[in-house]
């Protein structure tokens, strides 16, 4: 059926429902990014986790797959007070990553609709930087009293997101449209000032997006696009001079905060990462790791926060109020059990790996960007699936639809 709706083959009635429940793939793109952009604005009053299950709901209507669709039966038990926890985590597990499969297996996108895409995904980043930059600069308590569900500090912005480091997967996302963007333009002299252009305005959109949000998790998605926007020879002077830029307002900005959370550690890569940097989110995959035996194979689903607590006092007394996972591998070590969410790991990791033969930086930023969306940004977001999905697709649509997009990037520049 998804494979009907794709190519148009669904005739009469059903064709003409089928249009209407799924119109073409750019407008479901668009809907699902400015849901993910603006949550409590375009979802107010919803509460966590409704909102975020519905935006996922919408990127499974994006990237329509069987998986994502039979994992939509996991919603009603989510409510319930005995599995409810366990069928949340596993469905975040199987929605996220059955979105990647799809987005990069997918034949609705090309290379025409990706450019109206990324113009999106820069228009509402640069909304998003603009109004994390007046919180920054304002009174945090009073954005909290005015949105509710969203915490911030004195200096930090987070626009329509709940928290500053949620901005990390917003960045995200328009980065792979961009690199697509950038990917998708021929190696020609007409070309070199569109991608220069293109090339800055991502270098100061990740200026911009450290400084307001002050995060560690923002940093993190930076870097794992640093191979693929810097390691190219055309781009030598631009890129020398990103990286001063970004090393200058790095340590400006998140200097302090890295140096007091290496000292505080005491050597400790633990500590590092969790007690040092004020974060739990990497707690819970610890606990899988140095008890894998408890969580190789799936357990009780009823007991999933219990032994997620048990775990934790066992390593720390002081981590008893540990109960609940944040990463996409944690969802899967308390579901699945720690063997599946290990060979699911490694089949998308022979996947992707294998689909950037030609191009190194770009097999790098993929890998990078799979190892954030496995352990760093949050079970609920599927955008760093999306983008491990579609920086394939992209890169492969480049080899097959050479020079596609040279009249749209020529009459931009």
């Amino acid at each position: 059926m998804n494979e009907a709706i794709q190519t148009g083959s669904v005739p009469g009635r059903r064709g003409a429902i089928a249009a209407v429940l799924f119109p073409p793939i750019q407008v479901r793109f668009a809907i699902a990014l400015l849901l993910t952009f603006f949550p409590l604005g375009l979802l107010y009053p919803l509460d966590y986790p409704a909102g975020e299950l519905l935006t996922l709901c919408c990127w499974i209507w994006v990237f329509p797959s069987p998986v994502g669709w039979l994992s939509l039966g996991l919603l009603p038990l989510i409510p319930g007070d005995t599995y409810g926890y366990f069928a949340f985590n596993l469905f975040c597990l199987a929605a996220t990553l059955a979105i990647a499969r799809a987005a990069f297996r997918s034949r609705e996108l090309h290379l025409k609709e990706s450019v109206g895409l990324h113009k999106l995904a820069r228009t509402c980043m640069a909304a998003t930087l603009a109004l994390a930059a007046a919180q920054a600069v304002t009174d945090p308590y009073l954005w909290m009293s005015v949105l509710s569900k969203m915490r911030l500090e004195s200096g930090r912005g987070a626009g329509l997101k709940s928290e500053p480091s949620q901005l990390a997967s917003l960045l995200v996302l328009y980065l792979v449209l961009l690199v697509g963007r950038i990917e998708s333009m021929p190696a020609t002299r007409d070309s070199l000032r569109a991608r220069n252009s293109l090339f800055r305005e991502g270098i100061l959109i990740v200026l911009c997006t450290v400084a307001v949000t002050r995060s560690i998790s923002v940093l993190i998605a930076v870097a794992c696009f640093v191979p693929a926007l810097l390691m190219r020879r055309k781009h030598a002077v631009l890129a020398l001079s990103a990286l001063l830029a970004g090393t200058v307002v790095g340590s400006s900005f998140l200097g302090e905060r890295v140096g007091e959370a290496i000292e505080t550690s005491g050597g400790s890569a633990t500590d590092l990462i969790t007690e040092s940097v004020g974060s739990w989110r990497n707690v819970p995959d610890i606990l899988i790791l140095s008890n894998a035996r408890d969580f190789l194979f799936p357990g009780n689903p009823a007991d999933v926060r219990a032994k997620m607590t048990m775990c934790a006092v066992q390593l720390n007394p002081a981590l008893a109020w540990i109960q609940n996972t944040f990463s996409t591998f944690s969802a899967g070590g308390v579901t699945v059990g720690l063997l599946a969410t290990a060979c699911a790991f490694v089949a998308g990791l022979a996947a992707g790996w294998k689909s950037f033969s030609s191009s190194l930086p770009l097999r790098i930023t993929w890998l990078m960007l799979y190892l954030a969306a496995w352990f760093i940004l949050s079970k609920w977001d599927p955008s760093a699936w999306v983008a491990v999905g579609l920086l394939p697709l992209l890169h492969k649509l480049n080899a097959r639809e050479p020079g596609d997009c040279v009249r749209e990037q020529a009459e931009e520049a």
